[in-house]
Formats: structure tokens, sequence, C-alpha cells
């Protein structure tokens, strides 16, 4: 009998402790040994806002900020902008 093991890594965000499915392709941020998900790699300045978005299915924004755990996003709209927010 041949035994097959498969050893599965998955890690959690050291910050909030959820886990980041590193093993389906889920986003994370790895800086040296530490992993974070989108919410706390923005909160730490790790990750753009816009790429934050992006993982999350909303890349049609022209652009956005981050302050207070909010982000801020804008997309032309005609001759203005329209103004969206997310907490993170």
């Amino acid at each position: 009998m041949k035994t097959i093991v498969y050893e599965v890594t998955d890690y959690l965000c050291d910050d909030c402790e959820t886990e980041l499915h590193t093993t389906d392709g889920g986003p994370y941020v790895a800086v040296g040994d530490n992993y974070y998900c989108g919410s706390c790699a923005v909160k730490r300045g790790l990750l753009e806002p816009m790429n934050w978005l992006a993982w999350h299915g909303m890349g049609s924004y022209s652009r956005a900020t981050y302050k207070d755990g909010v982000i801020t996003a804008y997309q032309k709209c005609g001759k203005g902008y329209r103004k969206d927010e997310f907490e993170v």
C-alpha cells in the first residue's frame, strides 16, 4: 500500500489572525516573516488603497485614499467624480 501525504500550510494574519487562504491563491502581503491580510496591510501602509479595491473586485475607481479606517474612492462619472467610502 502506498500512502501519499500532502502538507498544507495556511498562514494567519499577524494582526487580526484571520486565515489568509494562501493555498488557494488568496491575496496577502508578506513582509519578512510577517503575513498580513489586505485590510491590515492598508492600515499599516504596506498596501495602496487602489490595490485593496482591486483585490475586492472594485478596480473601476480612478483614485483612492486611506484615512482613519476608511478608504475614500473616487470614480469618474460624466464631468465629475462619484465619491464612495469603504470601512476597512
